[in-house]
Order: C-alpha cells, then sequence, then structure tokens
C-alpha cells in the first residue's frame, strides 16, 4: 500500500480482497484437479515451487527501499 497513490487506497484493496477470496476457493480445487490428474507427489512438488517462487517474491520486496514522501500530486494528511 505504500507505494499507491492514497486516493486509490480503497479500489486497491477492495481488488486485492476479491483476488484473494478468489484464490482462496480456486486454490484448493485446483490441487485437488492437480492431485486428481498428475499425483499427489507431482501436486505437492508444484506447491512447493510456487512457495518458494513467493518467498523470494517477498525477500526481494522487503530489500527495496520505500517511500516515505507522499505521490506526485497527492498532499499528506494532515495529523490532526
Amino acid at each position: 500500500m505504500r507505494r499507491i497513490p492514497r486516493q486509490y487506497g480503497v479500489t486497491f484493496t477492495s481488488i486485492d480482497t476479491a483476488l484473494v477470496n478468489g484464490a482462496s476457493i480456486l486454490a484448493p480445487l485446483a490441487g485437488a484437479a492437480l492431485a486428481t490428474v498428475l499425483g499427489i507427489g507431482v501436486a505437492l512438488q508444484i506447491a512447493t515451487l510456487i512457495g518458494l517462487v513467493a518467498v523470494i517474491l517477498f525477500a526481494l520486496d522487503s530489500r527495496s527501499p520505500r517511500r516515505t514522501e507522499p505521490a506526485a500530486g497527492v498532499q499528506a494528511a494532515d495529523p490532526a
């Protein structure tokens, strides 16, 4: 959320929530289908690879510098 303009925060949050909820419904169905078609061993290896890719992407994102000033054209919120 630090990389998007503040006026789009609600939109990005709702899109993120919709994608996560959709994945939580579809992922078990896809995993069961993969286990049926390819076997449980191959399905678990695919799940492991996906998890490793996620860890690598998270580590790379954690090392990138964060923006502390507001985006261009967006005024900082008053700390009333």
